[in-house]
């Protein structure tokens, strides 16, 4: 099972066993800028990841797309800087 988390200022990939819960492995995003969120509506890591069975892919807002494999291992990153939504751009032209 796979996962996505914000902990600390920090956004994760985790896996799962379904058989027993264990944490398999877990990956930071390298976001160094984490995009602005309302904590009672959702986090950063709000996505759901996608999988084929053979490479998982992850979005995160704060960052962009990672793909992983099974076990992983990163395998191709594509930064899109964070992400800009439209109460951004009406809280910006209000002030």
């Amino acid at each position: 099972m796979f996962l996505t988390g914000f902990d600390r200022g920090k956004l994760y990939t985790l896996a799962y066993r379904r058989s027993d819960g264990a944490e398999l492995w877990r990956k930071e995003a390298p976001a160094t800028t984490i995009e602005p969120f309302l904590k009672n509506e959702g986090s950063p890591a709000a996505s759901t990841p996608a999988t084929d069975g053979t490479r998982l892919v992850v979005y995160f807002g704060s960052y962009g797309l990672i793909g992983y494999d099974m076990a992983g291992k990163e395998i191709w990153k594509h930064a899109l800087g964070a992400a800009k939504s439209f109460r951004d751009s009406a809280a910006a032209a209000l002030r």
